[in-house]
């Protein structure tokens, strides 16, 4: 039986949204699914995924948004990095970002103005009314708090990923509490879509993953173990410097595990509530890239386009009602 409420997420994860892009490409292709967008409830993103929800809920095609993932643009946003970053300072400015969102979206369409329900995490630093740091996820429905905020506003509220970006306006990444969004789609679903689970059929979108592993004795790390020589040169959750560094281990450990190893967590939970309604399409990278490193576009879209999408097609047809 096919399900009724269709949701698509989309993760964080830097210029990685170029292998997401593709993918997403690669399925609405004329050969595929072209009416795959038209037919979906709710678009939800993270970060770089946000940018991909809200472009497709605006009325762009997955063509469009992934011919913004080129080099030239992209470069754009991860342009000067700063001295010193990002361990003293943002390692960017946030002015090539808006430069480019500025340049996809209108100035003043606003999240009333999309033709698509979406949802789009991001996290306040504060909330003047309930006294303390809050996760916040942006969205459409009907009633909602955020309608006349802009997009291009909710976009780099959820960009704004610490030490890379600067905050903005007291919002900082939704990557730190929702990198895979898939749960907080069956949230709004279930909640603001008014659909049993049964009902809902979830495709999540990821970035890629790299298979992590810590291998080392742990129990004497802090955030950074210095081994009393200069901070940093012993391996920490911190950091681990490059000559200590395993082919398999991240060399920021706790951010890592913090975005990146929480991924896991989410695709279990919508796994188990929505069993075979709920597909994770993420592909395995062969080496780990970096969320500004740009001049890994050419690899990432050779993976998506590598990637078999059998699995995943019969997901949708059953699912999306196409053929």
């Amino acid at each position: 039986m096919s399900r009724k409420y269709r949701v698509i997420t989309f993760d964080g994860g830097g210029v990685r949204g170029a292998l997401s892009s593709q993918l997403l490409t690669r399925l609405t292709s004329d050969k595929k699914f072209p009416e795959l967008i038209k037919k979906t409830n709710l678009l939800v993103g993270t970060s770089v995924g946000s940018i991909i929800a809200l472009g497709l809920a605006s009325g762009k095609s997955p063509q469009e948004i992934n011919a913004a993932f080129n080099v030239d643009t992209v470069e754009e946003i991860f342009s000067n990095p700063q001295p010193g970053g990002p361990l003293t300072t943002t390692k960017y400015k946030n002015e090539g970002l808006i430069k480019v969102l500025s340049s996809f979206f209108p100035k003043n369409l606003r999240l009333k103005d999309l033709h698509k329900r979406v949802v789009v995490p991001a996290f306040a630093l504060s909330n003047s009314k309930l006294g303390h740091w809050t996760p916040v996820f942006f969205n459409n429905f009907p009633e909602s708090p955020y309608l006349e905020h802009k997009v291009i506003d909710v976009a780099l509220a959820s960009s704004a990923f610490p030490a890379y970006f600067p905050a903005f306006k007291h919002f900082i990444d939704g990557a730190v509490v929702a990198n895979d969004p898939s749960t907080v789609g069956i949230s709004f679903a279930v909640q603001k879509g008014k659909q049993e689970l049964s009902k809902i059929a979830l495709l999540s979108i990821g970035t890629g993953f790299f298979p992590y592993s810590i291998q080392k004795d742990t129990s004497e790390w802090g955030f950074f173990s210095s081994n009393n020589q200069v901070i940093g040169t012993a391996p920490s959750w911190g950091f681990i410097p490059p000559n200590l560094q395993e082919p398999h281990e991240p060399a920021v450990p706790l951010l890592t595990i913090t975005v990146e190893g929480t991924e896991e967590a989410d695709v279990l939970m919508s796994s188990q509530l929505l069993g075979k309604g709920f597909f994770r399409l993420n592909p395995q990278l062969p080496i780990p890239i970096q969320l500004d490193d740009v001049q890994a576009i050419p690899v990432l879209r050779t993976i998506a386009n590598n990637t078999n999408l059998s699995e995943v097609s019969r997901f949708i047809r059953k699912h999306w009602n196409l053929c």
